[in-house]
């Protein structure tokens, strides 16, 4: 089960616009934008599938099958971009501590059940 911590596009554009209005110091300081909950794919998708009024079915594949279809299909196939980095990259969780940011930035992160209210919201 991999997990990872969504973060709303404007949460990431308000940190930016932070660190752009702050005077130069050294040394620099590297924050995390990570959003505030951590969830697998799966609780990601349920809740996707919620504000659809679809409950998506997940069926679990083998980590090894996966890695030797990315592994195939990137000597195979180049040109389709599914290779072993890719698979690296999305099965792979990449999870940071959320402290530091929380305690430098001038906002609170927006909740993930609120960043998809938000976007579906605006799609309709």
């Amino acid at each position: 089960m991999v997990r990872l911590q969504p973060i709303a596009l404007a949460d990431v554009l308000a940190g930016i616009e932070w660190a752009l209005s702050l005077p130069a110091r050294q040394p620099l300081q590297v924050l995390d934008l990570v959003g505030p909950e951590t969830l697998s794919y799966a609780e990601l998708l349920r809740r996707v599938g919620q504000r659809l009024g679809r409950s998506p079915r997940f069926f679990p594949i083998p980590w090894v099958a996966g890695w030797l279809s990315a592994a195939l299909t990137g000597l195979v196939a180049p040109s389709l971009g599914w290779n072993h980095s890719v698979f690296d990259t999305v099965f792979r969780e990449h999870l940071a501590d959320t402290m530091p940011a929380r305690a430098s930035l001038p906002f609170p992160f927006t909740p993930v059940n609120e960043t998809l209210d938000q976007s579906f919201s605006n799609a309709g």
